[in-house]
């Protein structure tokens, strides 16, 4: 079966209750009154290990592209850390770069590949 292909947005996420936790989360396009807001929760996705992903810059340049995979971080002690950590970042990418491409007003566009067809939404 073929990979379910959704275009939306990038953007951090966080509602009252999660006490400060923020998620990296990809809009669907689809669950959206616009790029900038009426945003649904069933069109909201959060990065999970297999997805790929490909963030597009202003212009249409893909600034990243990639599959969504846990790294392992540490100094003293190496640990996993999960796409829906905080700290979470491809290996290539410095943290900064990675939250300010969800951070970005107006959100980036991008593209969220499933490699097959369960789509686990919000």
């Amino acid at each position: 079966m073929a990979p379910m292909t959704l275009q939306g947005w990038i953007a951090e996420y966080s509602a009252q209750g999660m006490e400060g936790e923020v998620w990296r989360i990809f809009q669907d396009r689809n669950h959206a009154q616009s790029r900038e807001g009426g945003w649904a929760l069933t069109g909201m996705h959060c990065l999970q290990t297999g997805q790929e992903l490909t963030i597009l810059a202003e212009d249409g340049a893909i600034l990243w592209t990639g599959s969504i995979a846990p790294t392992r971080s540490g100094w003293l002690g190496w640990r996993t850390l999960h796409p829906r950590d905080p700290n979470w970042t491809p290996p290539e990418i410095p943290l900064e770069q990675w939250q300010s491409w969800f951070q970005a007003s107006p959100p980036l566009a991008a593209v969220l590949k499933y490699p097959d067809a369960a789509v686990n939404s919000m």
